[in-house]
């Protein structure tokens, strides 16, 4: 084989590593966007949901109920965001059960308030149950 028969070899080869990346990227672009679409617009609801807590409702919460466990839309607002928070890291960085529980997570799950907030109000109710989930209520049960 000649250089020039090398030199259009590597040529192809190039190309087609140069496609495969550019697949790559704009693979992780579109996802990308779906994430930043999916924060924004959580963070919409949520804010609906703190100027007008009757919304609440619509997810079978009675705001009498929290009033008759001592929790305030406030309280139950701050930890719901927390903990979506915390599923939408996971669930875009792949639920790996090795960090779901940070040393911030578990000095969270140790307040009384949060556990009886996430077991009544959260789990399977305001944030559906996953591995992100069912790792934080075993967590708590085993407190």
């Amino acid at each position: 084989m000649e250089f020039t028969d090398w030199l259009s070899i590597f040529a192809i080869l190039s190309s087609i590593v140069s496609l495969i990346i550019t697949f790559n990227a704009k693979k992780d672009a579109v996802n990308s966007a779906k994430n930043n679409a999916l924060v924004m617009q959580t963070k919409q609801n949520e804010e609906s949901l703190v100027r007008n807590p009757q919304l609440l409702k619509l997810y079978g919460i009675n705001l009498n109920e929290l009033e008759k466990h001592n929790i305030t839309t406030d309280e139950l607002l701050f930890i719901w965001s927390d903990f979506r928070q915390g599923e939408i890291y996971h669930c875009i960085e792949g639920y790996k059960s090795d960090n779901m529980l940070t040393e911030y997570r578990r000095n969270f799950l140790e307040n009384q308030k949060v556990q009886l907030v996430f077991n009544k109000f959260i789990y399977g109710r305001l944030i559906s149950k996953s591995n992100y989930t069912n790792t934080i209520k075993q967590y708590i049960d085993s407190l």
